[in-house]
This record gives structure tokens, sequence and C-alpha cells, in this order.
């Protein structure tokens, strides 16, 4: 009588591991074809710009990262007025290295427009190439938070390398995803 309850579990337990190692083999991934080509890579005009292994929680949070990606492409062209249409009007961003913060739309999009010159295609540090590396986006109700590695390489003059840790917090209003918050620190990696 024992090795018959022994047995009833094992074989439960042998159907739940098939099912589930089934379900597991047709659940759809938040991104299309994630798991036989987990990087893309545009072109943003000079500027080679690429997503490693993103991890998405949801659909909405595989939109987020696109967008992310959407933002990244701005920056490399110089396109502010793009960058601007997926900004909060209550953004801010923080610098870790400098602790200085940043708030509202207007005084951001100040902040970033040199940046946006000096990395732009003909600026005096233009950007070569930018990795988002393994984003991890999760969604709350209508907030995502997204991290990730960041690296960008600059051409020009001095060119060199620059990685960072970044947090941005995105938040969704009339049903679009608008960034938040920008926080991280970049550092110079190579020359």
């Amino acid at each position: 009588m024992k090795s018959v309850r022994l047995l009833v579990p094992c074989l439960l337990s042998g159907v739940l591991v098939a099912g589930t190692a089934a379900l597991a083999n047709t659940a759809k991934s938040p991104f299309a074809n994630a798991e036989e080509n987990p990087t893309t890579v545009t072109k943003a005009g000079t500027c080679e710009v690429r997503c490693i292994d993103p991890h998405a929680c949801c659909e909405e949070s595989a939109q987020v990262v696109q967008i992310l990606q959407k933002l990244v492409a701005a920056y490399s062209l110089g396109d502010i007025k793009t960058y601007e249409k997926y900004l909060d009007d209550n953004c801010s961003m923080f610098m870790e290295g400098t602790k200085q913060l940043i708030s509202g739309k207007a005084k951001v999009i100040d902040h970033l427009k040199q940046s946006f010159i000096d990395h732009a295609p003909g600026g005096k540090d233009p950007l070569v190439s930018f990795t988002i590396d393994q984003p991890f986006a999760k969604v709350t109700n209508d907030s995502c938070v997204v991290t990730f590695f960041a690296t960008k390489e600059i051409g020009g003059a001095h060119p060199h390398k620059e990685r960072a840790h970044i947090t941005d917090v995105f938040v969704k209003r009339d049903n679009n995803w608008k960034k938040l918050h920008w926080s991280g620190n970049w550092e110079t990696t190579e020359n």
C-alpha cells in the first residue's frame, strides 16, 4: 500500500511538470522572437542603437522599452522635438555624480539641449553607438520603472566610452507612456 501512495504523488508531479513545460513552450514573450534574437539594432543617423536582452514583465512594459529605444534614437540624432514628445510635463532628472536635481519639462529640455547638440551627427562629441543593456521593465498600475546599464561610444576629437546604471520612471497619461524621471551617472570607461 505504501508504494501506491508514493507512486500517485510522483505521477501527479510528473503531470504537473510536463504541463508546466508545455505551457512554458507555448507562452508568448512580450518581445517578438526574443528567444531567437535578444538584441535589436537600429541605425539613427550615424549612430548604432542596440537593445540587448530586454526583460519585460508584460506587453505594456515591452511598449515602454520600445519607447526607450525611440528616445535613445532621438538623442543620437539631436532630435529634441521627438524626445520632448515622450516627456511628461512634470518630468525630472537626477544626476547622481553632481547630486543635481532638475524639475519641470522646460528646465529638463533646457538642460538637455547642449547635450543633444554635442552628441548629434556633426557635433563636437557625436554618438557612434548607444547600447541599452538588459533593460528590465515593470509596470504597476499607470507607472513603469525601467532599469538598465547603458554604454555610449563617443567619436569626435576625443573618442571614448561612457557607462551608466540608469533608472527611468514612466507614467501613463491619456493612454500614452511618458518619461517622468531619469536617474543615473555617466562615467568614462575607456578612451
